[in-house]
């Protein structure tokens, strides 16, 4: 098949939407398919020169991109950061929430990017549309594809959509997290909803991660069984990155939380219980570890906090600790990527539950993975003292299955072929409609 991807967020974007259209971009190529991305460029993504080095080399040529720039608001952005924003030394500095800093060319310039930012839906990333609607329009045009994929988020990425069903051509949306979710401003729900419902009558094909949010399309929107593919975020293989534990001690019992620490996954009930437990050591690996950093002079050598590195050198922390904690989020709709990371590293989970129904909780349940309690000080206090126990003597892993084949459904490739099978009865079902 000529598949064209529709995605924000690709490398060298270091998000997880970005991470899961890499890998699958690949998986498909790979299988023999013929895959164009219209992705957003280098300075609209606002990423540094290392993580673009980084990302360029995981992508390889197997894959075609075709990059177009975003307009006003995220240019506007770009500017102030890395022009305006400039500090004494001379290094780009983030814009600040108010003035500080700026001369008056760049409070004029950050004013109107922030009424771009307030106006535009779900936010300024919706700026690129102007220069990706024409674009995608034209790769249509010339790369005739059997299929287009778009990729949220952002939403208004889905909207794009449209052009490729006007055009005759199976549309499928991946949804990932829902649209209308609880960071999202309030004053865009209603319009959130009717893209949904939108997305849910005419696409082909939904994919989403979470079999809660397929059942609450079903139920909300009609959207038929046949329709909608629970297309889990994956893992890469393991064999390619050895264990080690020089990153940790050898009198601790270590664990490990990696990846991002937004508002609606709470790390603040494991660091309350870390404060009165010995023997026991936090290592955060986060691009937002400063949020946690008013704890370190509280907690002292009880937590650890490790700058951004590449992403092999994560995959080599995760499979030398001894327990990998998992945050879950506060909507039941989504399971966290990275907990699908954590089953490819053959470690042990601790996974912290924030909702009810919590898909997470069975997932690492089901496949013996690692044990669950409520994201909450006193419970996850428990379980650390019982787990400790547990270490000290030699048989942390009793009862758990750590083996790549049985999550095996959830590496890369069996998802790429997952993808690659459900697109083609896509295709193949549109082909029949059409005939009837």
């Amino acid at each position: 098949m000529n598949i064209l991807i529709v995605a924000y967020e690709f490398p060298p974007s270091r998000s997880p939407q970005a991470v899961r259209w890499h890998e699958l971009s690949h998986q498909l190529a790979a299988l023999g398919h013929r895959v164009t991305v219209l992705s957003a460029s280098e300075s609209t993504m606002l990423v540094g020169a290392a993580s673009v080095g980084e990302l360029r080399r995981a992508h390889g040529t197997s894959v075609d991109v075709v990059r177009t720039s975003a307009v006003t608001g995220s240019r506007l952005l770009w500017w102030v950061r890395n022009i305006v924003g400039k500090n004494r030394t001379g290094g780009a500095v983030v814009v600040p929430r108010g003035f500080h800093g700026l001369n008056w060319k760049g409070r004029i310039v950050a004013v109107w990017g922030w009424m771009q930012a307030w106006a535009s839906f779900p936010d300024v990333r919706a700026n690129w549309n102007l220069t990706a609607g024409p674009a995608l329009k034209d790769l249509i045009a010339t790369c005739r594809p059997d299929v287009v994929i778009t990729s949220h988020e952002p939403a208004s990425v889905l909207e794009l959509g449209c052009f490729a069903q006007e055009a005759g051509i199976p549309w499928v949306a991946d949804l990932g997290d829902p649209i209308v979710a609880d960071y999202l401003p309030a004053r865009w729900h209603r319009r959130a909803r009717r893209l949904e419902r939108l997305v849910c009558e005419r696409c082909s094909l939904v994919a989403v991660t979470a079999q809660t949010y397929a059942d609450r399309l079903h139920t909300e929107y009609g959207l038929e069984q046949s329709r909608c593919i629970v297309l889990r975020q994956g893992f890469p293989p393991a064999a390619d990155v050895a264990p080690t534990r020089s990153y940790f001690g050898g009198g601790t019992l270590e664990l490990l939380y990696t990846g991002q620490l937004y508002s609606f996954r709470s790390v603040e009930p494991l660091l309350e219980a870390l404060a009165t437990l010995d023997g026991v050591r936090l290592t955060v690996l986060s691009p937002q570890a400063q949020r946690v950093e008013p704890h370190v002079e509280r907690l002292g050598s009880r937590l650890r906090l490790v700058p951004p590195v590449p992403r092999d050198v994560v995959r080599q922390w995760q499979r030398g600790a001894d327990i990998l904690v998992n945050i879950g989020n506060t909507m039941p709709l989504q399971v966290p990527g990275k907990l699908f990371e954590y089953f490819g590293s053959g470690r042990p989970v601790l996974h912290l539950s924030a909702c009810e129904p919590d898909e997470s909780t069975d997932l690492v349940r089901v496949f013996r993975r690692g044990w669950t309690v409520e994201n909450a000080a006193d419970p996850i206090r428990a379980k650390l003292l019982e787990l400790g126990a547990l270490w000290r003597r030699g048989s942390l892993h009793a009862g758990l299955d750590l083996s790549s084949r049985s999550v095996g459904e959830f590496s890369w490739p069996m998802i790429g072929e997952q993808l690659s099978d459900a697109l083609s009865e896509a295709v193949e079902r549109q082909t029949r409609q059409i005939q009837a």
